[in-house]
């Protein structure tokens, strides 16, 4: 395994999470609330599609096997955006690990980290504004992991970024004991 070269450290790594895993997480459930309510509609529309497509076609059938699939497939949005959100997770792990830091670069890594905590409170507070909104409170129904980690976002912010200053020093103190670095 050959590790990367002139790569000094990943501090925006926690900042790229925690925007990608809001995005993700309100854009997923936009979708789901969008796709189930399209589909409500149409199927209250049924008797007026069925006078304009005629008695030869069901159109009922029509909705139910063409735009009736889609809120049946966003359930599957319930896991992949948990999973989604673990990988980001352990990649910014990995990327600590495969860092070619030097040990004056740790110091620098802590401010970033703790800049990171404070802004994930507001965005954990904004996630929780948007999960108790009425509106789209049914559509937040099975998103069990995503929620977890976004209410807790604060928590996992701390959590991971402690542990990829701990792999980052881990691998500076194995580096100096070998000797140096490349």
């Amino acid at each position: 395994m050959k590790l990367q070269k002139n790569k000094k450290g990943a501090l925006t790594d926690l900042f790229i999470f925690m925007i990608i895993a809001f995005v993700m997480a309100i854009a997923v459930v936009i979708m789901v609330f969008v796709a189930n309510t399209t589909n409500d509609k149409l199927m209250e529309q049924a008797p007026a599609i069925q006078k304009a497509l005629g008695p030869n076609h069901n159109a009922s059938k029509i909705i139910q096997d063409t735009f009736g699939k889609v809120p049946n497939s966003y359930l599957a949005l319930r896991w992949i955006t948990a999973m989604l959100m673990v990988g980001m997770i352990l990649s910014i792990l990995i990327t600590s690990f495969l860092i070619n830091v030097r040990p004056v670069f740790f110091v620098p890594y802590v401010l970033p980290w703790i800049i990171a905590i404070i802004v994930s409170v507001p965005m954990s507070n904004t996630y929780e504004k948007i999960y108790s909104n009425p509106t789209l409170s049914a559509s937040f129904t099975g998103f069990y992991g995503q929620t977890f980690i976004m209410l807790n976002l604060p928590v996992w912010i701390a959590v991971v970024g402690g542990l990829a200053g701990i792999v980052m020093f881990v691998v500076m103190v194995r580096k100096s004991a070998n000797g140096g670095y490349e």
